[in-house]
């Protein structure tokens, strides 16, 4: 190799260069990376967090099928008392434009793309909660393709207690794993429901007692997962993906109910 040439990992080349993030590390074994999320105080979803997921999940998007590629992504965060928090409202505000080259709308339809690329990229993604899911947070989590909880976590969507509708068709995907009565009770009153209770009702796979016994679970399910052939996980993946959520008719609506 010649003098002043740094040759780049075949991981690198499909995620990308540590430096291309500014919130999230990685560790991968195997076929399986975790992704570590930290963004004090609370991992507040603004345009870092934003990037960083598009970042992502574009590369994933786009190298999914390399050898290299992880046939599993695991998100936790370093907070203990966050996942991921709420959308960084100033995106939302007219009265407070972003800096150039940012837009308010294009960050905001750039957030609901990232939810979209969640179900669509043939990648499995699991969510670890030790902390709050909240708002956006909560979104994102609910678009993965599975989620686990620990004692600590507390899960839920305040957006009718300050007046706005959900992004990210979050509402949709809440309410069909745990039914529309309860969607209702926890959307409307903006309620949090904890690790147990939100296994109790389908809103993620499993709660644990511990952060470790969940990581230890997850490690584990990830790794029997990771062992299958990309082509039988993507399609398994896809056919799911058919038969949850709204469909690509009402995606359209419910963007544009959300920014009117």
């Amino acid at each position: 190799m010649s003098p002043g040439i740094r040759r780049v990992s075949p991981l690198a080349q499909v995620l990308g260069a540590p430096e291309d993030y500014k919130k999230f590390s990685f560790n991968t074994t195997g076929n399986v990376t975790r992704v570590l999320i930290d963004h004090p105080p609370i991992n507040l979803v603004d345009i870092d967090i934003i990037s960083d997921f598009t970042t992502l999940l574009r590369n994933l998007e786009k190298n999914h099928a390399s050898d290299a590629a992880p046939k599993v992504v695991i998100f936790s965060s370093a907070d203990l008392d966050f996942f991921l928090a709420h959308l960084d409202f100033y995106m939302l505000s007219t009265d407070h434009p972003l800096h150039p080259p940012f837009s308010n709308r294009e960050v905001t339809y750039a957030y609901n793309n990232v939810a979209r690329l969640l179900g669509t990229v043939p990648t499995i993604f699991i969510g670890e909660v030790s902390g709050r899911a909240e708002g956006a947070g909560n979104e994102l989590l609910v678009r993965m393709d599975m989620g686990f909880a620990s004692t600590g976590a507390l899960l839920g969507a305040s957006e009718a207690a300050i007046g706005l509708t959900h992004a990210a068709s979050g509402l949709q995907y809440l309410t069909r794993p745990i039914g529309l009565g309860r969607a209702t009770k926890y959307l409307l009153a903006a309620k949090s429901a904890d690790a147990k209770t939100a296994a109790e009702f389908g809103w993620v796979n499993q709660a644990f007692d511990t952060k470790e016994e969940m990581e230890s679970y997850v490690d584990n399910l990830a790794a029997r997962i990771g062992v299958f052939t990309r082509q039988g996980l993507e399609a398994t993946k896809r056919g799911i993906r058919y038969g949850s959520g709204p469909g690509q008719r009402q995606s359209p609506r419910i963007w544009k109910l959300w920014t009117s």
